[in-house]
């Protein structure tokens, strides 16, 4: 129910009081706790709280009264004067819950004082006295004040909020951080300090005060300020000032922001359209309004297109002047000459709208449809005539210069050609938050060395141009991976530097192999939309991304007619594109292609500059992480959350585990996780319960990118981390200290390597077949929490020269995008045998080997942009190492040789047989070390594997044939009561227990295991073996 609202400065905190009527109508509900709800600018702003409450017989009719601590509201600030009250009745239970442990921060003098009471009872009870805390009423919530000032909760657990038992719950106190008494900046604040900013979002018209504007006035002119700038102008909530900057004025409509609210003090807050005409805070001109005049009616006004790429395009005419004639008939529209006008609109109903369908989209029948709008464009007031009466009586007509209003009815609007606005009005990314339109990634410099070139290299362009320097900017972007981010980047750099962006998809491009024509209409195409566009727009960047897909690679082999139309389309596309860079001399030209070497070198040299878009590395992906998992980005479109739910992201969220857990994935493939992940929550959360936020926690997290890894494994080769812990392994201590020194130490103390040192990430394991080589890998890859490539040698062979040897580096591209990763080369005297000896045509196997000697060479060097091999290990296996190249086994390269060999005592023959069983049910007459006694020392790994798993399939077998005998005692019991025999699947269903199913493993299943098992390994090849470890080893 809607109840009207007092704030009370010395409120006990999590407590409310309620007047008489309220509180003798929920008296029946059995109830001492309540939620409010306060108005709220924004969903961001948690404005949903439960309070235990009393009776105030003091307070007027259908009113709370609130401590004003909880948010943070100072003394004498207008606060809004109306809540939603609601009693939870019965369902309290369900909401509220004791804390186990409650952190609370005290002022230092505070903390002094209560540091002297003698017991920790004591400073309860102080503190629960001095602060009005009721033990099982009182509801905290983390982040809190008790006291503003004096006392916060920092920490509540294992909820977010909750009540303090004071029989239970742990209460640690903590002493704050120096806190210098600021004096209050605000008296002496001049008019000269007060900021103007965009919105960051509309507010509701309903909040504003007072509320006869709502209706009749131009709601785009509203400004809005806290409290502060209304004394220091000496005005009143709804009156008018005027904001002024050289030759530009607006009058505007200020409105008081009430509290709470998350607003900056010193700061008037606009519309897009108004700031826009402010586009830099310095020397803005305020002052109030003292007699407001009566403005002229326009009769006629002339409204021009703002140039930019999308109000040049045909298709979303229709659409923009629908939205643009909505805007002006929606309401007056006080206006004047060089005023800019936005207009939203989405593209996605453009194909829906045309002049005969008459159909005309609002707001809500677009949200309804889609997400939301998605474009923005500009308009410019370039032309008024307004009728004017002089003293004689006589009207005029003239241009006018001053503010009129545009009157749905009585002015006529027409739209006239495009004009040219700097980008600087209309390019910002305080406007997009404002639409709630769709924005990008941010790129920090440091994070992102890519982005800090591209931005150095169009920086220095534009400040040639500002100085009249031509220069002639073309930058290619290339990666091996696509999705990795080129596009949004170059959105990002426009965004930035206020640039307009004209981009293209060469794949959308009908290009036909051989033929004239495509070339023609190709070219075409682009002089007719670059022409249209160019001449009313400031700096501008053309970006075609697809690059390569207008120049496919060219056969010797194919017909010379052919060879020269893509000849020709090659040349004309690039003559077209330095044609249009000369005539124009305000555009940057950027470029995208995903595999650099299938570029002609014709096209490559006309590139100025080359930039690499690589895989993310950690770090990068910690930063695209972030910005997703933002509050703003998590609940930027929350349409499906009911009951003024939001996204809040759980404690336990690790962003640099997900990082870690991640390599390999592209930004697009971490936005997709993301949503996932809150797909899954909105999923599972209780929509019918209040004041519960959708928890966003770390298992859904990486639920998601589990699913991520395995959907998109084939498509974009992501490697996966095995499951395999050294639990898996037994009987390979002295190995598992080898791989720790090689692999533990470059992992966790990089700082030892920086004087040069270089690190050994080559490990070779050999031996007999069976003993764990590649268990071992996997091992290590769980273990360092890093991704796993299992490379076979038939994988690289490819029946084209040069073919081979590209897998090999596409392999190791791979790992350096998914570092820190090991890439396992199973049976790899397969894929590197000694050159020379092979009896291949053309050499294939001894290219290939030079291929990943070169390969190897570079693993122990890295490089600042994150391309280089650094986190990246080799492991090979092989039960032959005599047959590789005696190159791989130098230092710097495989320097570590690692044997792994039989179990030749019972201790290590019994921890194989303990790992291999550890999720085993075994039988009370089952000794393990007599199963190993038992056992000869030629047994390899896989030869217990197979011992356990045939003494599992003997218990399983004997339990099947135990069920058979009860199933048939059963059906033997029934057919006496005369009753119709049962099958199995009923047995199991209705009858069996959990005995009857459960496997049990006993001594005389091993004994019958061991009978029938024969050794993979003889005694001479164990001699072989041993012989060529000693001729390793020396």
């Amino acid at each position: 129910m809607k109840v009207n609202l007092q704030f009370d400065p010395y409120g006990s905190p999590g407590q409310i009081k309620v007047s008489s009527d309220l509180y003798s109508s929920v008296i029946d509900e059995f109830s001492s706790f309540a939620e409010i709800t306060l108005p709220c600018y924004s969903r961001e702003l948690q404005n949903t709280f439960i309070y235990w409450y009393c009776l105030d017989t003091s307070l007027p009719y259908e009113t709370v009264n609130i401590p004003t601590d909880h948010y943070h509201i100072e003394r004498y600030n207008p606060t809004f004067d109306f809540c939603e009250f609601n009693p939870l009745g019965d369902n309290s239970k369900e909401y509220i819950s004791s804390l186990n442990i409650v952190g609370i921060t005290l002022d230092n003098v505070l903390y002094d004082k209560i540091s002297l009471l003698p017991s920790n009872n004591d400073k309860l009870s102080f503190l629960t006295t001095k602060f009005d805390i009721r033990n099982k009423q009182s509801v905290i919530y983390k982040k809190q004040w008790l006291r503003q000032g004096l006392c916060n909760i920092t920490y509540c657990k294992p909820h977010p909020f909750g009540v303090i038992d004071f029989t239970k719950t742990k209460v640690i106190l903590m002493k704050g951080k120096e806190n210098n008494d600021d004096h209050d900046v605000n008296s002496h604040m001049n008019l000269s300090d007060i900021k103007v900013k965009c919105l960051p979002y509309p507010l509701p018209l309903d909040l504003i005060t007072p509320d006869i504007y709502q209706k009749n006035h131009d709601d785009t002119l509203f400004a809005y300020a806290n409290h502060d700038v209304f004394e220091k102008l000496k005005i009143s909530s709804g009156s008018l000032v005027r904001i002024s900057l050289k030759n530009k004025s607006t009058r505007l409509r200020l409105f008081v922001l009430f509290r709470p609210n998350n607003f900056n003090k010193n700061t008037i807050y606009l519309h897009p359209r108004v700031k826009s005409l402010y586009p830099s805070q310095e020397n803005i001109q305020i002052q109030k309004i003292i007699i407001e005049d009566t403005l002229p009616i326009a009769s006629n006004v002339i409204i021009s297109r703002v140039g930019d790429w999308i109000q040049t395009q045909k298709i979303y005419q229709d659409i923009i002047l629908q939205r643009l004639k909505t805007f002006f008939a929606s309401k007056n529209r006080l206006s004047k000459v060089g005023d800019l006008i936005p207009i939203t609109f989405d593209k996605s109903l453009s194909s829906l709208t045309s002049k005969d369908t008459n159909i005309s989209w609002d707001d809500q029948c677009v949200n309804e449809i889609t997400d939301g709008y998605d474009t923005l464009v500009w308009f410019k007031i370039s032309y008024a005539d307004v009728k004017t009466t002089n003293y004689d009586g006589d009207i005029s007509s003239n241009i006018f210069e001053d503010e009129f209003i545009i009157d749905p009815v009585k002015t006529k609007l027409s739209t006239s050609k495009i004009v040219r606005e700097s980008p600087e009005a209309t390019i910002n990314d305080d406007f997009n938050a404002f639409y709630n339109l769709p924005t990008s990634v941010k790129y920090l410099s440091d994070t992102f060395p890519y982005y800090n070139d591209i931005s150095n290299i169009i920086n220095s362009s534009i400040e040639c141009l500002k100085r009249g320097i031509p220069v002639e900017t073309l930058i290619l972007l290339h990666s091996t991976s696509s999705n990795v981010g080129k596009t949004t980047l170059v959105k990002s750099i426009a965004t930035e530097f206020q640039i307009n962006l004209i981009d293209f998809d060469c794949i959308t491009f009908s290009v036909s192999e051989g033929s004239l024509d495509s070339i023609t209409k190709v070219i075409g195409f682009l002089n007719a939309k670059l022409e249209g566009v160019l001449p009313y727009v400031e700096s501008t960047i053309l970006y075609m991304s697809h690059l390569d897909v207008l120049f496919p690679p060219i056969d010797p082999n194919q017909d010379q007619n052919t060879t020269k139309i893509a000849r020709t389309l090659e040349l004309g596309l690039l003559n077209t594109i330095m044609a249009t860079m000369k005539k124009y001399k305000n555009v940057i030209f950027l470029a995208s292609v995903n595999e650099i070497d299938n570029l002609p070198s014709t096209a490559r040299a006309f590139f100025k500059f080359e930039v690499s878009v690589p895989v993310p590395t950690e770090e990068q992906r910690r930063s695209i992480f972030e910005w997703y998992l933002s509050s703003k980005r998590l609940n930027h479109s929350c349409d499906l959350i009911v009951n003024n739910q939001k996204f809040v992201l759980g404690e336990d969220v690790d962003i640099q585990h997900l990082a870690l857990h991640s390599a390999g994935l592209t930004p697009i493939d971490i936005r997709s996780i993301v949503s996932n992940a809150t797909e899954e929550c909105i999923e599972n959360s209780n929509k019918s319960e209040h004041n519960c936020n959708i928890e966003l926690n770390m298992a859904t997290l990486e639920n998601a990118i589990s699913a991520a890894r395995d959907e998109y494994s084939v498509s974009i080769g992501a490697p996966k981390i095995p499951n395999v812990t050294w639990d898996d392994i037994g009987g390979v201590d002295q190995i598992k200290g080898e791989i720790m020194d090689t692999i533990d130490m470059p992992l966790k103390h990089p700082e030892l390597f920086l004087s040069g040192l270089k690190k050994r990430s080559g490990l070779l394991f050999y031996g007999p077949p069976g003993t764990g080589k590649t268990l071992m890998a996997k091992a290590i890859a769980t273990n360092f929490s890093l991704n796993f490539f299992s490379v076979k040698g038939p994988e690289l062979l490819n029946m084209y020269i040069g073919e081979s040897e590209a897998n090999v580096r596409r392999i190791f591209q791979r790992a350096r995008e998914a570092k820190p990763c090991v890439i396992f080369f199973d049976e790899i005297d397969s894929v590197a045998p000694k050159r020379g000896n092979q009896g291949d045509s053309g050499g294939v196997m001894d290219r290939i080997v030079s291929q990943l000697l070169a390969e190897l060479d570079g693993m122990s060097s890295g490089s600042e942009d994150g391309t280089g091999s650094d986190g990246i290990f080799v492991i090979g296996a092989t039960n032959r190492p005599d047959l590789l190249d005696e190159a791989l086994l130098r230092p710097g390269r495989f320097d570590k040789l690692l044997y792994l060999g039989i179990p030749d005592t019972n201790e290590k023959q019994l921890n194989i047989l303990k790992a291999l069983t550890r999720k085993f049910t075994f039988h009370e007459d089952v000794d393990l070390m007599q199963v190993a006694e038992n056992c000869p020392f030629n047994y390899t790994g896989a030869d217990f594997y197979a011992l356990c798993s045939d003494a599992m399939l003997n218990a399983m077998i004997n339990i099947a044939h135990t069920v058979d005998s009860k199933l048939t005692e059963y059906n033997q019991i029934r057919n006496d009561n005369q009753e119709k025999a049962v099958s199995l699947n009923y047995w199991f269903d209705q009858v069996a227990t959990d005995n009857d199913t459960s496997v049990t493993v006993r001594m005389e299943d091993f004994i019958k295991a061991h009978k029938e098992l024969t050794a993979s390994v003889s005694q001479d090849e164990l001699d072989h073996y041993l012989k060529v470890k000693r001729d390793f080893e020396g």
